[in-house]
């Protein structure tokens, strides 16, 4: 309130303001002409009859914290005070900020009582959610905002990682100017309730606890200051064996980056798929806050230990099935260059899908285990073990001599062919598979027994590849050969005469004798 002039029996008393005021105009002539009374004391009496409200021309005021400019409505009333003392004023001036920040005025104003309008209030949000948080707090994810450095995404192959020149400072980032404090400062208090950060460590709220409480001086402090109040305020305690410099890059006693950190309901090593959805959040608000933000502090980033971990996850699942695509594809074409006949290679294909399919339900289902490294690892480099044995019983099957042999007299035509080249294909082949998965699976035993996990896992998986492929290998395979296996696997139609097997027939015989000696 302030107070001047000259007059006599009567003061004029004027009164302004700021706010939005739900109430309407109707609702300040009573409870300001009583606070005015309390303001100017007994020398003065507000004659309510004549106090009179109007609209004004909205005041647009600048919050120097953030930098925005804000229109607010203005009300102005005027009216007249009666003058019950010769040295009551004869002018009073009351600005009133109603449900919005005060600016500053000029030193001739005297700070008034509070005056309770009706004013409608924001709702505060609560901390945690309904239900609260999900994950316990020694389990929760931690995520890393940095600002400032600018990070090298190219790599080749085959060379050592150069980590010293893999990332530089940015030249645009400059801390020392107040939008560049605003934005760091926003993004930190603008957190929306996707990201479910249950903690957070920002250095530029304590920066600027630091900046007015300690040293007395408003935020966002001007760059001639900044640099003089950051070198003290990173010596300042952060925890009990931490100070705030080990979130900030100090190069010559300036800010050259700096990181933020933020603890979200995530479970630490939880499931990928949930990972990468906080994980597209993050990647929104980030980008939002670069879009929004001063080009004075953008170009912000964020990392965490669980996004490498599940983005690696994820990337082992899909490059295994391309990979098993890959080889199963190769299979069958190395299979087609062996036999000249598609049949047994789509055999010995489903063969090793079947395998593979057995050995991922036991590292899955059975172990529990879950996808990583060697787990990828056993799914490719051993479908070699499941494709071995599978592959040898039907390259014999397709031998010219496999034709030869002594049938049941209950079978007959096609089906009598197919029954010795199968016959035929496990006698010169089925023993030495059975002894190649008896001592590998021997071999797989003593590596089961090892205390390292990695030894065990290998062996396990191992001894299991084995097992299956051997089974598949003397059991469906053999089945299906002689239910649906091709009558003459090397054969074209010009040898539909029958010929060229009889004699493929005698010229194996030298073959058969000398596979079993």
């Amino acid at each position: 309130a302030a107070r001047g002039g000259a007059c006599e029996t009567t003061a004029r008393l004027t009164q302004r303001i700021v706010g939005p005021l739900p109430g309407g105009l109707g609702s300040l002539a009573g409870q300001l002409s009583n606070h005015t009374s309390a303001v100017i004391g007994t020398g003065l009496r507000v004659i309510n009859a004549s106090v009179a409200a109007y609209e004004m021309p909205p005041l647009m005021s600048e919050n120097w914290l953030l930098g925005t400019l804000v229109e607010q409505p203005m009300v102005q009333q005027e009216g007249t005070l009666e003058r019950l003392d010769t040295t009551a004023p004869c002018h009073v001036l009351e600005l009133c900020f109603c449900g919005v920040e005060a600016c500053d005025v000029p030193d001739f104003f005297q700070d008034a009582s509070s005056a309770t309008l009706p004013v409608a209030t924001a709702r505060r949000l609560q901390d945690a959610p309904a239900g609260g948080w999900q994950v316990p707090e020694r389990r929760r994810t931690r995520v890393d905002v940095v600002f400032g450095i600018v990070a090298e995404r190219s790599s080749r192959f085959f060379t050592k990682v150069d980590y010293a020149n893999a990332w530089h400072f940015d030249a645009e980032h400059q801390p020392a100017e107040p939008w560049a404090q605003r934005s760091l400062r926003a993004f930190c208090t603008s957190l929306r309730d996707d990201l479910r950060v249950t903690n957070r460590e920002c250095w530029i709220e304590a920066f600027e606890s630091f900046v007015t409480q300690q040293k007395g001086e408003r935020f966002p402090v001007t760059p001639d200051k900044f640099h003089a109040f950051t070198q003290e305020f990173a010596a300042s305690s952060r925890s009990d064996w931490q100070t705030w410099s080990s979130t900030l890059w100090l190069r010559s006693g300036q800010i050259k980056a700096s990181v933020l950190h933020f603890v979200i309901d995530l479970r630490n090593w939880g499931d990928a798929a949930e990972s990468l959805v906080h994980m597209e959040n993050w990647d929104k608000y980030v980008l939002a806050y670069n879009v929004q933000a001063s080009r004075f502090a953008r170009g912000a980033w964020h990392t965490s230990d669980q996004w490498v971990r599940a983005e690696a996850q994820m990337r082992l699942i899909s490059s295994t099935v391309e990979t098993l695509a890959v080889a199963n594809t190769m299979a069958f074409l190395g299979m087609v260059a062996f036999t000249w006949n598609c049949i047994l290679a789509s055999v010995v294909v489903l063969m090793t899908v079947m395998v593979v399919a057995w050995l991922a339900f036991f590292i899955v289902v059975c172990m529990g285990w879950l996808i990583g490294p060697v787990e990828v690892i056993s799914l490719i480099v051993f479908i070699g073990y499941a494709t071995t044995y599978s592959l040898h019983i039907a390259h014999m099957y397709g031998q010219p001599g496999a034709t030869k042999g002594a049938v049941p007299a209950c079978v007959s035509g096609d089906a009598a062919t197919r029954f010795r080249r199968t016959d035929y294909a496990l006698k010169s082949m089925g023993s030495a598979a059975f002894g190649s998965a008896v001592s590998t699976a021997g071999c797989a035993c003593f590596l089961v027994a090892c205390r390292l996990v990695l030894f065990q896992k290998l062996g396990a998986v191992v001894l299991v590849v084995t097992l299956y492929s051997i089974f598949a290998a003397l059991g469906p395979l053999p089945a299906i050969l002689m239910i649906m296996g091709p009558r003459r696997p090397f054969c074209s139609g010009s040898n539909a005469d029958g010929q060229q097997e009889a004699a493929a027939g005698v010229d194996s015989g030298n073959f058969v004798g000398r596979a079993r000696l």
